[in-house]
Protein backbone atom coordinates (compact mmCIF):
# COMPACT_ATOMS: atom_id res chain seq x y z
CA UNK A 1 0.00 0.00 0.00
CA UNK A 2 1.11 3.36 -1.16
CA UNK A 3 0.43 6.77 0.37
CA UNK A 4 0.25 10.31 -1.42
CA UNK A 5 -0.64 13.54 -0.57
CA UNK A 6 -4.03 15.00 -2.61
CA UNK A 7 -1.79 17.87 -4.84
CA UNK A 8 0.38 14.57 -5.47
CA UNK A 9 -2.15 12.29 -6.49
CA UNK A 10 -4.02 15.20 -8.71
CA UNK A 11 -0.95 15.83 -10.75
CA UNK A 12 -0.13 11.89 -11.27
CA UNK A 13 -3.91 11.80 -12.48
CA UNK A 14 -3.58 15.09 -14.68
CA UNK A 15 -0.28 13.93 -16.04
CA UNK A 16 0.31 9.80 -15.39
CA UNK A 17 -3.61 8.66 -15.98
CA UNK A 18 -3.47 5.70 -17.18
CA UNK A 19 0.00 4.58 -15.25
CA UNK A 20 -1.60 5.45 -11.81
CA UNK A 21 -4.94 3.62 -12.82
CA UNK A 22 -2.79 0.59 -13.99
CA UNK A 23 -0.74 1.17 -10.16
CA UNK A 24 -3.96 1.36 -8.72
CA UNK A 25 -4.85 -2.18 -9.96
CA UNK A 26 -2.07 -4.04 -8.88
CA UNK A 27 -1.91 -2.42 -5.23
CA UNK A 28 -3.78 -0.04 -2.91
CA UNK A 29 -3.05 3.66 -2.13
CA UNK A 30 -4.09 6.40 0.06
CA UNK A 31 -4.65 9.85 -0.61
CA UNK A 32 -4.51 12.25 2.33
CA UNK A 33 -5.72 15.99 1.91
CA UNK A 34 -3.53 18.29 2.23
CA UNK A 35 -2.36 19.72 5.39
CA UNK A 36 -3.91 22.97 4.99
CA UNK A 37 -7.21 22.09 4.47
CA UNK A 38 -9.29 23.20 7.75
CA UNK A 39 -12.61 21.36 6.34
CA UNK A 40 -14.19 19.47 4.05
CA UNK A 41 -16.12 21.92 1.49
CA UNK A 42 -13.84 21.12 -1.10
CA UNK A 43 -12.92 17.80 -1.02
CA UNK A 44 -13.18 15.31 -3.98
CA UNK A 45 -13.84 11.94 -2.94
CA UNK A 46 -14.61 10.40 -6.47
CA UNK A 47 -10.44 10.51 -6.63
CA UNK A 48 -9.73 8.73 -3.93
CA UNK A 49 -12.45 6.51 -3.66
CA UNK A 50 -12.14 2.71 -4.22
CA UNK A 51 -14.20 -0.69 -3.63
CA UNK A 52 -13.31 -3.56 -2.23
CA UNK A 53 -14.62 -6.80 -3.78
CA UNK A 54 -15.51 -10.06 -2.43
CA UNK A 55 -14.05 -12.28 -4.95
CA UNK A 56 -15.35 -14.98 -3.82
CA UNK A 57 -18.94 -14.14 -3.29
CA UNK A 58 -19.87 -11.81 -6.15
CA UNK A 59 -23.22 -12.04 -7.80
CA UNK A 60 -24.26 -10.88 -11.21
CA UNK A 61 -25.81 -7.49 -10.05
CA UNK A 62 -22.18 -7.19 -7.50
CA UNK A 63 -20.52 -7.72 -10.90
CA UNK A 64 -23.29 -5.10 -12.73
CA UNK A 65 -23.17 -2.65 -9.88
CA UNK A 66 -19.45 -2.57 -10.07
CA UNK A 67 -19.31 -2.03 -14.10
CA UNK A 68 -21.58 1.11 -13.52
CA UNK A 69 -20.30 2.67 -10.48
CA UNK A 70 -16.38 2.11 -12.50
CA UNK A 71 -18.19 4.23 -15.45
CA UNK A 72 -19.44 7.06 -13.09
CA UNK A 73 -16.35 7.23 -11.59
CA UNK A 74 -14.33 8.10 -14.62
CA UNK A 75 -16.83 10.52 -16.03
CA UNK A 76 -16.84 12.44 -13.10
CA UNK A 77 -12.98 12.17 -13.10
CA UNK A 78 -12.64 13.33 -16.24
CA UNK A 79 -15.40 16.13 -15.31
CA UNK A 80 -13.19 17.50 -12.59
CA UNK A 81 -9.97 17.05 -14.28
CA UNK A 82 -10.96 18.41 -17.74
CA UNK A 83 -13.35 21.25 -16.50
Amino acid sequence: MSSFSETVALGLLKNQAIEFVNYNKRQMSRIYPRGNRVDSSNYMPQVSQFEVISFFQISKFHRFYCIMMSFLFYYVLSIEIFA
